[in-house]
């Protein structure tokens, strides 16, 4: 049964920074959209050769931007290993090397720096590379990864709220007071003077107290600015760096327009230590906060926690030049973020991201996402809110682009069956309920988030064929029973396939790690089965939409109930989210109930599984009690008239519904012993022998009485009244 309705609680040293206009062709379109702004694609984690674990020579900063922006590919050595042939240049990038010492200059050259005059070099060279006509119309930004104290990383971008210039000098200052590796010999004389005394390494680096206030003096300083953890999973298990649902809602609580998401699909996908991305909990190439349903992501969207899904590249280097290691992919490779952003600059960028409005993918397995929700006259996208009257239709509208082909290539020379070509198996629509923001004392307790469910698994059988434009349509329409959110994800896989997926569900991948040193055909074959491995299971997450019923909504009047004799039975059932209204003002009481209406509404106190076929052809797959029809049919619940016709639009009979109740409170497990001889009535014999038992259960539960003349009329038609008042009957007395 559903849950009771809730109440929805919720600087000197500075360079200039690229802000030439953004390229004004999208990526993908959102047509319907009443914002003006463009689809871009980008992410915000990737390395160059100024990283200390990122020293391979084709590392330079120039070799990056290429690669991300698909300029001078052929200039790119063959040990570099990038296959860029198919998707789109990136049109944003963040360049987030270490927050730790800096051992070269962008072309590789040795230079002992700190991070902040290592930022200042990068930002120089990035100004001659413009200057000589690359990267025109791109968006190029430097911030760094920040080793957070007493927990994991997390990618900063510094943002001067008056300027398009990157802050060097906000970047040394926040060196200086919370970066534990940089160290004291890469500062100048006098930070003391004009900062305070730095921390110690051993008092700063386990003080999780100080990553607290580290995002407060942003939030302060730097207000624009982002921190966003990366892979925050990676430690589980782990004595130190562990990064938990607590630290993300405290982080989130000091400063929730620069703590507005995490990397749930991390980079570094090459990767053999642990799993994929160095991951032990990883499934499908997502960290375990984002792809269980009902985990931890779940959990903070039930607070109403406006919290994103992004991901990165993490790139250091794809092969090793000597062949022993493997970390992750070129920036645009394989996993990109898609942003609706409305302007020209990077603050445009970033409230792009802050907004929600945005989706994340591996693969390339889809280009294109316009996933929306309607009703009431409005409409919502991904990140904003819809607001509903209880017991309305909400609409939900998913178009989406697929490639034809990835980035797919072999490492080296092996059998396999994996090849570029791209196809989305399915795309699931996971909604969890919102019941407010929980008291700090649960912040560690409350991880899980248990309303949440699959409410629908659509293939292509729900798609079709694309359109002029090229996108595939999905429209399904549920109720607005409460605050709640819907968000997607979809996958190349099927259901079930060995190793990958269950049930729909995917499972933890399978881990390349080994002991020992390897052969240089063992490596070979280690690359080639995680490249292979990540290309056979491709996935990609929506931010999701809100959908909010106001408490005022939730009693909802209707013109025609307030004087009937069922009215307090209309509205509770009604505030439960099982019947709708005919129209705003009406529920037409006396109107006779059809056999479509109860069986929606016995699935809707089910919680809308999504299991089921049936075999009726009078039930189209786009109608709104399709998935209703198919779950009672599959689980004995309900008949057809007969073997091919269910008869949606006819009345339902006293019989029939009581039948059927009957049948869901069995298939539920609920007693069904109660009985009544119904000796008392002068019409049983028109009773169908098939329905005895249910009629004796009913009367014996107290759910149907007689009429007048103590007759039980088995095959009279039932009122929306009468279903309303013998639901409300089986819902609070069985």
């Amino acid at each position: 049964m559903n849950n009771k309705l809730k109440l929805f609680m919720g600087t000197s040293l500075a360079l200039l920074m690229l802000s030439q206009a953004m390229m004004t062709t999208s990526v993908s379109a959102d047509n319907n959209s009443t914002n003006t702004g463009k689809w871009m694609s980008g992410e915000y984690h990737t390395h160059t050769i100024q990283s200390n674990d990122a020293s391979e020579p084709f590392l330079k900063l120039e070799n990056v931007l290429n690669t991300a922006f698909r300029e001078d590919l052929n200039s790119l050595p063959m040990e570099a290993v990038a296959s860029l042939k198919y998707g789109t240049p990136f049109d944003y990038l963040v360049v987030t090397d270490h927050l730790r010492n800096s051992a070269r200059d962008p072309e590789g050259n040795e230079k002992a720096t700190a991070r902040w005059e290592a930022i200042a070099d990068q930002q120089n060279k990035i100004v001659e590379l413009q200057k000589s006509g690359k990267y025109a119309g791109k968006m190029i930004y430097t911030g760094f990864e920040w080793d957070m104290m007493g927990l994991d990383h997390a990618s900063v971008g510094i943002i001067d709220s008056k300027s398009d210039v990157v802050p060097i000098d906000a970047i040394h200052q926040f060196e200086w007071l919370y970066s534990y590796d940089t160290t004291a010999d890469s500062f100048t004389s006098n930070e003391a003077e004009i900062w305070g005394e730095r921390p110690t390494k051993e008092g700063l680096k386990p003080d999780t107290s100080k990553t607290y206030e580290a995002i407060d003096w942003l939030k302060n300083n730097y207000p624009d600015s982002f921190v966003l953890p990366n892979h925050p999973s990676r430690h589980n298990g782990s004595n130190s760096g562990v990064v938990t649902i607590e630290d993300l809602r405290k982080m989130n609580d000091i400063a929730p327009n620069i703590v507005f998401g995490m990397e749930g699909m991390p980079g570094n996908q090459m990767a053999a230590s642990e799993n994929r991305s160095e991951l032990a909990e990883i499934y499908g190439g997502a960290d375990v906060m984002i792809s269980q349903v009902g985990g931890i992501w779940d959990a903070l969207l039930g607070e109403g926690r406006r919290f994103w899904n992004f991901t990165n590249s993490d790139f250091h280097f794809k092969v090793s030049s000597n062949r022993n290691y493997s970390s992750g992919y070129w920036p645009s490779e394989y996993s990109r973020n898609y942003t609706w952003v409305e302007g020209d600059t990077f603050k445009d960028v970033v409230d792009g991201m802050r907004s929600g409005k945005s989706f994340s993918v591996y693969g390339d397995l889809i280009n294109a996402l316009d996933f929306k929700a309607s009703g009431n006259g409005q409409q919502a996208g991904m990140g904003e809110d819809l607001q509903m009257s209880a017991g309305d239709n909400t609409n939900i509208t998913i178009r989406f682009k697929s490639p034809e082909y990835n980035n797919y290539a072999p490492i080296s020379e092996h059998e396999t069956t994996v090849d570029n070509k791209v196809k989305v198996d399915h795309i699931d629509l996971i909604s969890g309920e919102v019941t407010g923001k929980l008291n700090e004392s649960q912040y560690a307790s409350n991880t899980t988030n248990d309303t949440t469910k699959i409410v629908k698994r659509f293939t292509e059988a729900d798609w079709g064929q694309p359109d002029a434009e090229g996108y595939y349509t999905i429209n399904y329409t549920v109720p607005a029973d409460t605050n709640r959110y819907y968000r997607l994800r979809g996958t190349n896989l099927g259901v079930d396939v060995d190793g990958y997926t269950k049930n729909g569900e995917p499972l933890k991948d399978q881990s390349f790690d080994y002991e020992g040193t390897a052969t240089a055909e063992e490596n070979e074959d280690r690359f080639n089965s995680i490249n292979d491995r990540n290309y056979t299971s491709m996935w990609f997450y929506s931010n999701p939409i809100f959908v909010e019923v106001p408490d005022n909504e939730l009693e909802m009047s209707f013109s025609d109930v307030n004087s009937h004799w069922a009215s307090t039975a209309i509205n509770s059932v009604v505030k439960e989210g099982l019947f709708s209204g005919t129209s705003e003002t009406s529920f037409s009481p006396d109107t006779a109930m059809s056999r479509s209406v109860l069986v929606t509404v016995m699935h809707r106190l089910a919680g809308q599984p999504s299991d089921g076929t049936h075999p009726f052809q009078d039930v189209a797959t786009d109608a709104y009690y399709n998935d209703a029809v198919a779950w009672a049919s599959t689980n004995a619940i309900v008949k057809g008239v007969d073997s091919k016709r269910f008869a949606p639009e006819q009345s339902i009979t006293r019989e029939q519904l009581a039948v059927i109740v009957y049948n869901y409170a069995e298939v539920m497990g609920m007693d069904v012993s109660a009985k009544n001889t119904l000796a008392d009535f002068t019409d049983t014999i028109k009773i169908s022998s098939g329905a005895s038992k249910a009629m004796q259960w009913a009367v014996g539960s107290g759910l149907l009485a007689g009429k007048e003349g103590k007759v039980l009329d088995p095959s009279g038609a039932v009122t929306r009244a009468e279903g309303a008042t013998i639901l409300h009957r089986f819902i609070n007395n069985i």
